[in-house]
């Protein structure tokens, strides 16, 4: 732990703004670097970046008394990561909690043209798409055993001259 002569921390150090991979693998490097008990001392921080695109890294040394007004363990230390990557976990769920509630209501869905619809759902939702056309099919009509395609119904009435959404 470095403080200036005067005894007062160093200057919040600042890094160049970075995509999420980037700062990912420099907090991977901080954990990596520092032991937990340092992690009482040490704070990194994402900033916004400009035009809230990439974000920056500012890395600061906590003052005395606001790291001795904060118990730390390496326990304490772990659990509040393991919380911390929960809730980013369930943060970035998304879609996905919409998927499992309609698989799991087992309802029909209705979709225009969806073929491509469903194969990006597969690949994103449910894992790789399965090089044999009948296997996509299987696992699909698993997860929605009922879909209906207004495009391919339009086409087959022959009701209809355009079936394009516009």
């Amino acid at each position: 732990r470095t403080q200036h002569a005067s005894g007062a921390p160093p200057e919040p150090l600042t890094l160049p703004e970075c995509n999420g991979f980037l700062r990912k693998c420099l907090y991977a490097a901080i954990e990596h670097a520092h032991p937990p008990a340092a992690h009482k001392w040490l704070v990194t921080e994402s900033l916004e970046g400009e035009g809230g695109g990439n974000k920056a890294v500012r890395l600061r040394v906590r003052p005395a008394e606001e790291a001795a007004a904060e118990p730390f363990s390496p326990a304490m230390h772990a659990e509040a990561q393991v919380a911390e990557k929960l809730s980013k976990l369930r943060e970035s769920e998304g879609f996905l909690r919409v998927w499992r509630a309609l698989v799991a209501a087992k309802v029909p869905v209705l979709v225009h043209n969806g073929l491509f619809d469903l194969l990006f759902l597969h690949d994103a939702l449910i894992g790789p798409l399965p090089a044999p056309c009948t296997q996509f099919k299987a696992a699909v009509h698993a997860a929605l055993p009922e879909v209906w395609d207004t495009k391919l119904l339009a086409d087959q009435s022959g009701a209809y001259s355009d079936t394009a959404l516009k």
